[in-house]
Parts: structure tokens; C-alpha cells; sequence
């Protein structure tokens, strides 16, 4: 038991050390942008799926065609520009992905 807790620990010590994190994200849209994309998607599924339980695979899956229908991709952590904003997902409110985009530029 205890190399096999032992184990589980290294596998996501490395995967999280390796980036395994995926963020979605569209070179065009802003983090805002994506972050309204995303809360809209995540209402369009919890609207379209009548099911309380926040980790149902249907929602996940409408959340993911919805999101790519808005010109969205998921990208390793590792694939995102330097300078964009992100968001990692929080696996308590059930999201599998997070969100990143361009940095907001003001018009000063």
C-alpha cells in the first residue's frame, strides 16, 4: 500500500511538474472574452443536462463542443504564450480545463 501511494504521489508530482494542466484558449480573445465564453457554456450545460452532479461526463462533453464552437482549443500549460492570462481549473466547482487569453491592453 505504501508504494503504491508512493507511486500515485511521483506520477502527479511529474505530471504536474511537466505541465499537464490544459487551459482553453483562442489567440484572439482576450482572458475576459474567454472567461464569458466559458460561464456561458458552463449555463448553456447545466441548462441542457438536468443533473446535479457538477462532474456528469454529458456536461463536461457539452461544455467542450460549445467551447469549440466559440473557436476555442485546449492547450498544454506548456503551449501558452508567456504573457497570457490564465486561470487553472478548480476541480470543486467541477471543471476539468481552464480558461486563459490575451492580457486586457487599455485604451489610455
Amino acid at each position: 500500500m505504501k508504494n503504491l501511494v508512493l507511486c500515485f504521489v511521483s506520477i502527479l508530482v511529474l505530471c504536474l511538474s511537466s505541465g499537464c494542466a490544459r487551459y482553453w484558449y483562442n489567440k484572439d480573445k482576450t482572458f475576459t472574452e474567454c472567461k464569458n465564453d466559458y460561464i456561458e457554456c458552463r449555463i448553456g450545460a447545466d441548462m441542457a443536462i438536468d443533473n446535479d452532479d457538477c462532474l456528469c461526463s454529458e456536461k463536461i462533453r457539452y461544455e467542450e463542443k460549445c467551447m469549440k464552437a466559440k473557436g476555442y482549443r485546449l492547450i498544454s500549460e506548456g503551449s501558452l504564450n508567456s504573457s497570457a492570462r490564465r486561470r487553472p481549473a478548480d476541480e470543486i466547482y467541477g471543471e476539468k480545463y481552464g480558461i486563459a487569453g490575451k492580457l486586457e491592453v487599455d485604451s489610455q
